[in-house]
Parts: C-alpha cells; structure tokens; sequence
C-alpha cells in the first residue's frame, strides 16, 4: 500500500470532479483505488462520479464496496440510497436513508430522501412526516419547502406562502447556501467558498453547511481561506462543544496548514465525541509527521479495527 500516492490520486479526483470533469475523476479515483483498495473513501467518491456520470449500475458497485470497507460512513449510505432512488428501487433506497438516519437521527438528507421515496409509493402521510423533519433539522433548504409544499398542496394543507412564511426568518442564510452551490458548479471556488462561509454563520447548526464548506476547503490549499474557515468552526464549537464535525473539520485544516499539534488536538477531540475510521485514519497520517510512530500505528489499527466492526 502507498497512502501518499493514493491519497494524491484520490486529490486529484476530487480536483477533477469540483472543475466537471468527470471522466479524468473516475480515472483518477480508479488510480487511488488500485494503489489502496481497502480505504473506503475512493470508493464513495467513483460512486459519486459514476452517478454523475449516469453509470448507475456502476455507482452501485462502487457504493457497496466503500459500506463493506466502512459500513458506518454516513455519504456512503445516502449516495447509495440517491441511486437507488434514480433506479426506482424504492425498497433499497429507504433501507438506505434509514440506516443514515440510524448513524445520524439528524441528517436532513435522509429524511428528504425517504419523502421522495413515500411520495414514489403514493404514501404521502409517511412522506409528510419525513419531509416534515427534513424541514424542521433544516428550515433553510429551498429543496425540503419546495418537497414539503407540493405534498401538503396534494393533501390540501397548506399553500407554499404559508410554509414559506413559517421559515422567512431564516432564509438569508439558504440564499447564500444556493448561491454557494451554483458558484462552486461555475467553478468560481473562492466565491462559493465566501458564500458557505455566510450560511455557516447565520446557521451554524445546520449540518449541511457546515459539511460542504468542509468539503470544500478540506481539498484546497490556500491558508487565508482556510484560516478564515478555522476561526468559524472554533465558533461553532463555542456554541455547539459537542459538534465531532466540527473539530474533525477543524483537524483536516489544522493537517493542511501543517499545524499538527493542533491537528492532532481536533482529531482527538472529535474521536471522543463520535469515532470515525476515517478521522482515525487520518490522526495516524499526523501522528506519523510528528514522528510518534508507534502511536500512528495504534490509530491506523483502530481505523481498520473500526471498519471491521
């Protein structure tokens, strides 16, 4: 096995993916797979690209793979399950959303996922309750309001007015989230990376902010954004210090700016809070930079111990 390598590949694909090439992605991705087949993270990025791709038979494959390597990756679950949806395997797909819900009761994701299926079903009592919930965990997301209205509107509950209403107050920070999204399509990064910062800091609770600013700033390489980025999760976890997001986040920026005592700190502090084959993983790669070796092996066993699980 060659992480260094691997990883550089896995790099590369997530570059690609971010500038729409998806061909040199999955290339990419089939590269870091080859030179270490048992990290889990190259397999749910190639199901990604191969959905986007509209390989969905492929994106399965891939999919399974990565929830046989870590079968408690929340990603690997809801992509599995957005495919399944695409493929009109309903039954797969709401086992899928409700295993994520069953890692994280409050991923808002899932819950949406799950009010499509029972909407697919004609079962719109289940898909209300589900959209309900993905609305109230995120009252933010145009989708969810969007979702939750045509539904109500088909029971005859509610108009769109006035559930958009309800959530007016906090619709600011679903403007910058959207406005982040379609920049980071166009490929402008350093503006969809302002605007995420924006929705982070009106609504720093909510997940999926917080998880695609990660993202995002996780694979680049520009200190003063990720500096910025730092002091916005720090004030996270002043308001929320049992977040393992947050610090496990705070640790991927801490490696990139090769701070590794104060990586190693949000690494450790993030295990405590919700252990992670991944974060264990890579806590071993910064244990390894400040040459605690034998420590750097004990988190390496615990990552593959904690797959195995």
């Amino acid at each position: 096995m060659q992480p260094d390598t691997s990883t550089t590949y896995l790099k590369q694909g997530q570059h690609f993916q971010r500038e729409g090439l998806l061909s040199e992605a999955e290339v990419a991705y089939r590269q870091a797979i080859e030179l270490n087949p048992i990290f889990y993270g190259s397999f749910r990025y190639l199901g990604e690209v191969l959905a986007l791709e509209g390989k969905l038979d492929q994106a399965v494959e891939a999919y399974q793979r990565a929830k046989e390597l870590n079968p408690k990756a929340l990603w690997v679950h809801q992509g599995l399950g957005e495919v399944f949806l695409q493929l009109n395997k309903l039954e797969d797909a709401i086992a899928c959303f409700q295993t994520v819900i069953e890692i994280n009761p409050d991923f808002s994701w899932a819950y949406n996922g799950l009010g499509e299926c029972w909407s697919l079903k004609e079962n719109r009592e289940n898909a209300i309750a589900a959209y309900q919930k993905a609305v109230e965990l995120n009252p933010d997301s145009e989708t969810f309001c969007h979702n939750l209205e045509k539904v109500l509107a088909e029971q005859n509950f509610a108009s769109e007015e006035e559930i958009i209403e309800t959530l007016e107050d906090s619709n600011q920070a679903s403007v910058y989230f959207h406005l982040g999204q379609s920049q980071e399509q166009e490929g402008n990064i350093e503006e969809a990376i302002a605007s995420y910062l924006e929705a982070v800091k009106l609504y720093p609770k909510t997940f999926d902010y917080c998880h695609r600013l990660g993202e995002v700033l996780a694979s680049l390489n520009q200190p003063l954004l990720i500096e910025k980025a730092i002091s916005i999760y720090e004030a996270i976890i002043t308001e929320t210090p049992d977040s393992s997001q947050a610090y496990r986040f705070l640790g991927d920026f801490f490696k990139h700016l090769q701070q590794w005592e104060k990586a190693q700190t949000s690494y450790s502090r993030s295990l405590e809070l919700c252990p992670d084959a991944e974060v264990y993983y890579n806590l071993g790669e910064v244990l390894e930079k400040v040459d605690q070796l034998e420590n750097a092996l004990s988190s390496y066993r615990q990552a593959f111990a904690f797959i195995g699980k």
